[in-house]
C-alpha cells in the first residue's frame, strides 16, 4: 500500500519565521507529488513554498513533521469513530448542508484552489454525486487557501475557481471556517497530510474510510451505500499507513539531525542510502541534498543546480526560483554564484510567462544581490502589481518593506560612487 499516492499534495500548518530581513513565512504548502513518500514530500514541498525557505526554517520545519505527523493515534479520530462537527464558512456553490444526519452517506473531500491533482479528482466526486444522489451527498470543503486566515482569503478565490469549474464540481462546495476549523477537527485529527482527501461517512454518522479518490473511491461508496464495506480492512489499511509514518519520521529525523549538527558527509551518505533503498524518496530529497551542499560544498552545489535546472528542475519554476533564492539567503557562502542565481531565477519567470509574483520577486531578490538596482526596483513593483491582482497580502507586505530597502540601498549605492568621484577629483 503506497503511504502518498500520485496526484496529491501535502500541507502543514502555517507558521512564521524571520531572518536576514525576509520574513520568511512557512505557509501551507502545495505542489504535486509524483510517487514519493509522504515525510520525505513534506521536506520536499515545504522546500517549494511560495516564499521560499531558508535553512533554520527547513529544520524547524522537519522538527514540525515528526512531532506532528502521527501525533493523533490516541486522542484523533479514524475508522468508526464519530465524524466530526460540520463548521464551514460560505457555501460557493449547491444547497447548503447545514449538519451531518443519521440516515445518509457522506462524501467529504478536502481540496484547495492550488492543488492542482484536486481537479482531477472533481469529474469523480461528480460522477458518485449523480450515481448515488439519492443514498449519498457528495460535497468539498476548500481549505487553506493562501494568503487568508482559513476564512478562504487566499490568492485564489475559491468563488471565482467553482464558478470557473462550472459541470466539473457539480456538487455543493464550501469554504473552511476561519482559523481552519474544518482542517483541524477532521483532517488534522486524523492525521492526514495529503490533499485531496477524501471521508466516507456512515449512515450512522461514523468515519468508514479515509484516503486519495484516487484509490478505488467510487467503489467504496458503492459498498458502503450498499452496507458491505469491509470497515476491518479499512482500519488495517490506514493503520499500516500510519506506521509507515512513523517510519518515515525516523528517517528524515536522522538525516535533520545530522544536517543540524553539520554532520554534512554523513547527512549527504544517509540521503543516498535512503535513494538507493526507496527509490520513490529520491525527488523528495532533492531539495535537502542541494540546501546541505549550499553549507558543505558552494562549488558541487553549483554544479548540481546547474544539472537540476537542465534536468529534473528544467520545467519546474517553483523548483527553480528555490534554488535561486537559496543562494541569495543562505548564510555563510564564500562566493555565492549570483551569475547562476539569475540564469535559473529568469529561467523560473520564463516558464511562468512572467506572471507569478514570487518568481519575480526572487528575480528582484537577485537582481539586488548583483546591485543591478533599477532592475531590482522595477521588478519588485511588477511583483507587487501582480500580487495585489491575486490578493496575495503577504506577498504584497513583504515585497513593498523590500522595495523600500531596495530604493535605499540604489541611494547609498549612488551617494557612494559620487563621493568616489568627488575624491578622485572627477576623473
Amino acid at each position: 500500500m503506497n503511504n502518498v499516492l500520485p496526484g496529491t499534495i501535502q500541507f502543514q500548518p502555517q507558521m512564521d519565521t524571520d531572518e536576514h530581513g525576509w520574513g520568511t513565512r512557512i505557509a501551507p504548502i502545495a505542489r504535486i507529488l509524483t510517487g514519493c513518500s509522504s515525510v520525505f514530500i513534506c521536506v520536499h514541498l515545504w522546500l517549494k513554498i511560495r516564499l521560499q525557505p531558508n535553512r533554520s526554517a527547513l529544520l524547524v520545519f522537519a522538527s514540525l513533521v515528526t512531532l506532528n505527523a502521527g501525533a493523533h493515534d490516541g486522542p484523533g479520530i479514524g475508522i468508526e469513530d464519530p465524524a466530526p462537527a460540520l463548521r464551514v464558512g460560505q457555501w460557493f456553490k449547491g444547497t447548503p448542508i447545514p449538519y451531518l444526519a443519521t440516515g445518509s452517506v457522506y462524501v467529504v473531500e478536502f481540496w484547495s484552489t492550488w492543488a492542482e491533482p484536486c481537479q482531477e479528482s472533481f469529474p469523480l466526486l461528480s460522477k458518485i454525486a449523480r450515481k448515488h444522489k439519492e443514498e449519498a451527498t457528495v460535497f468539498a470543503v476548500s481549505v487553506f487557501e493562501r494568503g487568508g486566515d482559513g476564512a478562504n482569503g487566499g490568492s485564489n478565490d475559491p468563488a471565482s475557481y467553482v464558478a470557473r469549474m462550472g459541470d466539473r464540481m457539480d456538487f455543493p462546495v464550501a469554504g473552511d471556517a476561519p482559523r481552519f476549523a474544518m482542517a483541524q477537527n477532521w483532517m488534522w485529527l486524523a492525521d492526514e497530510y495529503e490533499l485531496p482527501t477524501v471521508f466516507v461517512i456512515d449512515r450512522e454518522c461514523r468515519i468508514a474510510w479515509i484516503g486519495s479518490p484516487t484509490n478505488g473511491l467510487d467503489t467504496i461508496v458503492s459498498n458502503v451505500v450498499a452496507g458491505t464495506f469491509d470497515r476491518k480492512l479499512a482500519h488495517e489499511e490506514l493503520h499500516a499507513k500510519r506506521l509507515l509514518r512513523k517510519q518515515e519520521q525516523a528517517e528524515l529525523k536522522r538525516v535533520s539531525d545530522l544536517w543540524q549538527e553539520k554532520k554534512y558527509s554523513e547527512a549527504l551518505a544517509a540521503i543516498d542510502r535512503l535513494s538507493a533503498a526507496k527509490p520513490e524518496y529520491k525527488t523528495g530529497l532533492i531539495s535537502f541534498r542541494y540546501n546541505i551542499l549550499l553549507e558543505a560544498d558552494e562549488p558541487a552545489a553549483y554544479r548540481y543546480a546547474k544539472e537540476l535546472a537542465a534536468g529534473e528542475y528544467r520545467d519546474k519554476p517553483d523548483d527553480l526560483s528555490g534554488m535561486a533564492r537559496a543562494i541569495c539567503q543562505t548564510p555563510g557562502l564564500k562566493k555565492p554564484d549570483y551569475t547562476l542565481a539569475l540564469e535559473i531565477a529568469r529561467q523560473a519567470c520564463a516558464l511562468s510567462k512572467s506572471q507569478n509574483p514570487r518568481h519575480i520577486a526572487t528575480l528582484a531578490e537577485v537582481y539586488h544581490r548583483t546591485k543591478e538596482f533599477t532592475r531590482a526596483i522595477q521588478s519588485a513593483e511588477q511583483a507587487i502589481e501582480l500580487a495585489k491582482k491575486q490578493n496575495a497580502r503577504p506577498l504584497v507586505e513583504e515585497m513593498e518593506s523590500r522595495l523600500e530597502q531596495f530604493k535605499q540601498a540604489e541611494k547609498k549605492f549612488k551617494e557612494t560612487a559620487a563621493a568616489e568621484k568627488r575624491e578622485s577629483g572627477g576623473n
